[in-house]
């Protein structure tokens, strides 16, 4: 298990995840999510948003800190990181895709965690982890098209820092 997140990456996690609060004067980072489009978002990520009588910035910002300091908390945000970061979440406009990264992967230092793409998906690994190894390991599980390969494998690259005993099983695996 990880560490929680920093007040800088969940604070630009509200900003991506909301495309703020849509009454500034510049484009957002991410895109403008309405309520009822913000539940869905968490609903895939298995969090339940309940924005009630509040308005849709504040109700995000209180559940991403709350989840946060949840036990299971850091592999819940690692989901909404990567699900934010996925280029099929803005279709419309994809540069957007590029704009969210960067913007994230800015924040994202203090943790020691960065967004990377690896096989066409947006994957949150510690930073360091090298892109070349990580490719041709992910490229050599799919080629062999066995889930459990796969499934150890990310499981290696998830627990690297946090917990590297378990890093290596998943990799002998």
């Amino acid at each position: 298990m990880g560490s929680a997140f920093s007040p800088q990456t969940i604070a630009a996690l509200v900003e991506v995840i909301t495309g703020g609060s849509g009454m500034r004067q510049k484009d957002p980072i991410g895109i403008y999510r309405s309520g009822p489009v913000l539940e869905h978002f968490f609903g895939l990520a298995g969090l339940e948003l309940e924005i009630g009588s509040q308005s849709r910035v504040p109700a995000v910002r209180k559940l991403l800190v709350t989840t946060n300091k949840q036990e299971d908390g850091f592999e819940v945000i690692r989901r909404v990181i990567e699900q934010v970061a996925d280029p099929s979440e803005y279709l419309d406009d994809l540069s957007k895709t590029g704009a969210v990264v960067e913007y994230l992967n800015k924040r994202l230092q203090a943790d020691k965690y960065e967004v990377r793409l690896i096989d066409d998906r947006y994957r949150l690994l510690p930073r360091g982890v090298t892109a070349p190894v990580t490719s041709s390991l992910t490229a050599t599980a799919n080629f062999l098209n066995l889930d459990s390969v796969t499934r150890d494998f990310e499981r290696a690259l998830k627990q690297s820092e946090s917990d590297p005993a378990d890093a290596i099983t998943a990799a002998c695996s």
